[in-house]
């Protein structure tokens, strides 16, 4: 992914940590399939990627630890409906593999069609308000149509 992606990025979205901007602009530290996907999604909060995230790689190959993987959150307007329109742009989003709803994401999701694409995995994850994706999983990465 060119660094103009990237840069645009840092610049339009939102970061609760500096170490996160840093991350998405360091090749070496982020996938390209993750600065795909965080393009697509659009300006949003993002409130973990990599530096600022504990490690996950016992996890498997494919999280933060592994530059696959962002925490992030809707930038306005966080009611049901609103979080849960912005989980079918997830699942609808051909870079994301893995989502993780956690906190009021978990019951937004009840509001989403499921995936139809059963090589996704939608989780959920812990009760802070986060949702976090991955470019990636066993079943593959790059696109997912």
């Amino acid at each position: 992914m060119s660094i103009a992606v990237r840069q645009n990025i840092a610049e339009t979205y939102r970061f609760l940590d500096s170490l996160a901007k840093a991350d998405i602009l360091d090749e070496g530290k982020t996938n390209t399939y993750l600065i795909a996907a965080l393009e697509m999604i659009g300006p949003c909060l993002i409130t973990s990627v990599r530096s600022d995230h504990g490690d996950d790689s016992s996890l498997g190959p494919h999280g933060h630890s592994s530059g696959f993987a962002a925490d992030i959150w809707p930038n306005d307007d966080t009611s049901d409906l609103a979080i849960a329109r912005f989980l079918e742009s997830l699942i609808a989003n051909t870079y994301v593999w893995t989502i993780g709803t956690g906190g009021l994401a978990q019951g937004a999701y009840a509001l989403v069609t499921p995936p139809k694409d059963d090589r996704m995995i939608v989780f959920p994850d812990n009760t802070t308000n986060h949702i976090h994706i991955q470019a990636a999983n066993k079943y593959g990465s790059g696109l997912r149509a």
